[in-house]
Parts: structure tokens; sequence; C-alpha cells
């Protein structure tokens, strides 16, 4: 509709890329929450006959952190490189001539 295809892909890829940090934002922020309350209340006990202790100790790295988001973000950008791919190469008057 008058878009080049540049333009398509650099779409395609902002709104990969958009809703890859919303996910890993959300995911980062609940794993922490998870992991702070999982280890101040001791949510998951363990036999202490079996085991040295008696909960799982919960320890998140600020490491931890950086490379599950540098991973996911790869992983985002990676999936949303076919579609825009294929967005391109689509023409608008095919599109609509079955709608």
């Amino acid at each position: 509709m008058g878009a080049r295809r540049e333009q398509i892909r650099t779409i395609f890829l902002w709104q990969g890329v958009s809703i890859g940090t919303t996910g890993t934002l959300i995911g980062l922020f609940v794993g922490y929450a998870f992991s702070f309350v999982a280890g101040n209340y001791h949510l998951i006990p363990l036999d202490p006959q079996v085991y040295a202790v008696s909960y799982v100790p919960f320890h998140p790295s600020v490491f931890d952190g950086m490379w599950i988001t540098a991973v996911a973000m790869g992983i985002s950008i990676a999936a949303t490189i076919l579609p825009a791919r294929a967005a391109v190469r689509l023409l608008p008057v095919e599109i609509l001539r079955y709608e």
C-alpha cells in the first residue's frame, strides 16, 4: 500500500524486538520475584534426612539475568527474521485478491 520493502522489513523487525523485549522483561521480573519469595519463605521444602538443607536455596545473580536476556532477545530476533522476509516478498494485490 505504498511502503517500500525496507520499510516493511523494519516494521516487522521492530515489532518482533518490542514483543521480545516486553516478554523478556516480564519474564525477568516474574523470575526474580519468585526467586526472592521462594528464597525468603522457603517455599520448596526438602527432606532433611536426605539433603543437607531443609529447603531449596535460591541465589539469583545479575549475570544470570544478563545472559538470559541476551539469549531471549537473540531468539526473538531470529524468530522475527523469517516472517519479515516472507512479508517483504508478498504483494498487497495478491493478499487483497482473496479477501
